[in-house]
């Protein structure tokens, strides 16, 4: 099945939920080859209703999406760091939308920094429809960095640091 995986978060997004939720963003999605949608509405109060075009599936939270992200043909989301990261490490295609309504508009630091490498799709929420036909495969893949030299290093301090006492 190939569904699409909206998500905002812990917080509330009420307009990139209202932006997917209407018969023509939907209607495209379909003409797309997607078959469900999975909506992760966070403290949202604003449920999707259009659901004859495509099945909808919608919950606030659960313990854990990375399965879902993992399953996703395409993952819109807001510009949370863990999301974005998850989504690419996943090497899933994804469209980022940031909540300006967050403090210091920290999402829109990292979807324009992450749009400049190469490694995601940034829209506002009202235009989402503008990138659902986006070639995804231009885009840059996600290379993890290798972390473990600098596991290691705060390690050694760390032991360092409790010899001394």
């Amino acid at each position: 099945m190939s569904y699409v995986f909206v998500t905002v978060g812990s917080t509330s997004f009420e307009s990139l939920v209202q932006n997917i939720d209407n018969k023509r963003v939907l209607s495209t999605l379909k003409s797309l080859g997607y078959t469900k949608i999975i909506y992760q509405i966070g403290s949202g109060k604003y449920v999707p209703s259009v659901t004859h075009i495509l099945p909808v599936e919608c919950f606030k939270y659960k313990p854990t999406i990375l399965n879902i992200i993992r399953g996703a043909s395409l993952v819109i989301c807001h510009a949370g760091v863990g999301t974005v990261m998850e989504t690419l490490k996943a090497k899933r295609p994804i469209i980022v939308v940031p909540n300006p309504s967050l403090m210091d508009n920290h999402q829109c630091e990292l979807a324009d920094t992450l749009v400049i490498q190469g490694y995601v799709v940034k829209c506002l929420p009202e235009n989402i429809i503008d990138q659902l036909s986006f070639d995804f495969s231009k885009r840059t893949s996600w290379i993890p960095t290798d972390l473990s030299p600098f596991n290691t290093l705060v390690q050694e301090e760390i032991k360092y640091l409790y010899k001394k006492k």
